[in-house]
């Protein structure tokens, strides 16, 4: 491919890069980065996911740091290549398809530097939604391949099923989503509707779902993975809602804010919808209609039960390849014109939003994050608080902590076990407020009397709310460092 690059393509390219390797380098999160870190960490140091410690998602996203760990050694940056190397497919992908539908260079690099500023730029490390996007491009793009052939590609087919399954690994709903999309797809295209494109298709799905229930069976764990993922997914999220946030029009303010956020929460499906119709009613290029289809099941799938902005950017990166398809297709050019000025609304607070505003909303903008972490398990640029807690963190724990084993964080920052390459006792690394359950704090204490866990880690949120960790904690261990939001605690 590259050779076939002008001058001005490969310049673009690197600007790119530039964008990809900024954003991927810098930034920390202790709570949902870190909870990748550390199940990948368990799975390194021997442990089984589900069957060892307690798990929400399915075990792709655990699979991908695990791989990061065992090509580049087990730090954050090691996690954050992957990421990365993610993102350059991605783009890749945005590339190769801009070319197959024929859109102008001028759409492929907006379209590309859009979706770097919406997907990366907003979750730049190992979380599985980004690795969805990714898995969502590929299919579209084999779906595309095929669709040059007057005779059916089985193997190109079988592939879009695989995706399929390997989506579902990485996260259930999306996973869900996409084969949806895919089999509308299938049903929809007379080319495809028949007896041998949907076995081909199952088939893909079939063996990579079959392998994940072989190392289920192999490891015993099989059932408890069933166990937790229906106490998590079924119990607590979509029963007890402890995910649940405020739909966008019950946020405060007035009549105006709250129709402007509806509006701009709407958008990727609006604009997804309006795609489909327009091809779908053209009766030309159909294939292009997966592109709106796994767009609006993404969206349909996951903007409940958490509809805040975390969990928008990725759904504006997946409807932008649709809102370029209404420009291309659309005749009528007010909405053509409207169509290529929102894209460019898009590329244009997408910028501003990655580097400019709070990184995961609640950090420092990107841009601030320059203080670098040479430590062996970290070496990325994190903003001054962090910095300052991550080091002496490590040079406490590296002092007075050496040789224990084990540590115990709480209540939900597990990036610090990786940081500090200690293990967590307890089964539970996701201590969330919502989940944290009487059982699960009566086990928590038991489990730290029982191994005499000597040192602790404790952040600001285990003080706001009374719980029977906190008062197990301030009963028996000492405070011996307060650090910016963190505090080590020491066993009286």
């Amino acid at each position: 491919m590259l050779r076939k690059l002008s001058l001005p393509s490969l310049f673009f390219f690197s600007i790119a890069i530039f964008f990809l390797l900024f954003i991927h380098l810098h930034g920390f999160i202790s709570y949902d980065d870190g909870w990748f870190l550390q199940g990948a960490k368990r799975i390194i140091d021997g442990e089984i996911p589900y069957r060892n410690f307690e798990f929400l998602y399915n075990p792709g996203g655990l699979y991908l740091n695990v791989l990061g760990f065992l090509l580049f050694g087990e730090s954050i940056l090691a996690s954050r290549i992957i990421a990365l190397i993610n993102s350059f497919i991605a783009v890749g992908l945005i590339y190769l398809i801009g070319r197959g539908i024929k859109l102008q260079k001028v759409l492929i690099v907006i379209l590309i530097l859009s979706y770097i500023f919406w997907a990366p730029g907003h979750v730049n490390f190992v979380w599985p939604v980004v690795f969805c996007l990714t898995t969502a491009l590929a299919s579209g793009f084999l779906f595309l391949e095929e669709s040059k052939n007057k005779n059916l590609n089985n193997k190109l087919i079988f592939s879009t099923g695989a995706l399929s399954a390997l989506t579902f690994l990485i996260k259930q709903n999306f996973g869900l989503a996409i084969f949806l999309a895919d089999i509308v797809l299938l049903i929809l295209l007379k080319k495809y509707r028949n007896l041998k494109s949907f076995l081909n298709f199952f088939l893909g799905h079939a063996i990579v779902i079959f392998l994940q229930l072989l190392y289920f069976l192999k490891t015993e764990s099989l059932v408890i993975y069933l166990k937790q993922i229906y106490y998590f997914t079924y119990i607590k999220i979509f029963k007890e809602g402890i995910l649940n946030s405020p739909l966008p029009w019950e946020y405060p303010g007035n009549i105006l804010f709250k129709i402007a956020k509806t509006g701009f929460y709407a958008l990727p499906l609006i604009i997804s919808i309006y795609a489909f119709l327009i091809i779908f009613r053209k009766k030309k290029n159909d294939i292009l209609l997966f592109f709106p289809l796994v767009s609006i099941f993404y969206y349909l799938f996951s903007i409940r039960p958490t509809t805040d902005f975390v969990h928008l950017p990725p759904l504006i990166a997946v409807s932008l390849i649709p809102l370029v398809l209404i420009s291309l297709y659309e005749k009528r050019r007010l909405i053509k014109l409207g169509s290529l000025v929102l894209l460019i609304g898009f590329l244009t607070l997408g910028f501003y939003s990655t580097f400019f505003q709070s990184y995961y909303r609640w950090h420092p903008p990107l841009i601030k994050n320059n203080y670098f972490i040479n430590g062996p398990r970290v070496n990325i640029w994190t903003d001054k608080s962090e910095a300052e807690s991550i080091k002496q963190a490590i040079k406490y724990f590296g002092e007075h902590a050496k040789n224990e084993e084990y540590t115990f964080v709480y209540n939900f920052s597990p990036a610090y076990y990786q940081i500090l390459n200690k293990k967590n006792p307890t089964p539970y690394d996701y201590m969330h407020w919502g989940v944290l359950t009487n059982e699960v704090e009566i086990n928590t204490i038991k489990i730290l009397k029982q191994k005499r866990i000597v040192h602790l880690i404790t952040d600001e949120n285990a003080y706001k709310k009374q719980t029977e960790i906190g008062d197990f904690i301030k009963k028996n261990y000492k405070k011996e460092l307060i650090i910016n939001k963190i505090t080590i605690w020491k066993l009286l």
